[in-house]
């Protein structure tokens, strides 16, 4: 079980996303409004804990350092990322 699954988004309907050209700010809005409240918390743990190694090594191919030890998690809020990742872009 993945991201999708855990967040309750079908793959057809995240494809359609991407050939839309979705950026950042439309995939969280996406997201925001088809997860509820338990699949966020869901897919927070699966990214936060389950794939933390596969983060790790990405972030550092894309050069992006952790602060404090922590990375961004969608929040229940809907509207804004918790946590602290500095981006080195």
């Amino acid at each position: 079980m993945g991201f999708l699954d855990r967040a309750g988004v079908g793959r057809d309907a995240f494809d359609a996303l991407i050939v839309q050209d979705a950026d950042d700010a439309m995939l969280v809005t996406y997201f925001d409004r088809h997860c509820s409240n338990e699949q966020r918390e869901s897919v927070n743990r699966y990214v936060l804990e389950e794939s933390r190694q596969h983060l790790d090594a990405q972030d550092a191919e894309e050069g992006r350092r952790l602060i404090c030890g922590r990375r961004l998690a969608l929040q229940s809020t809907n509207q804004e990322y918790a946590g602290d990742r500095q981006h080195d872009y």
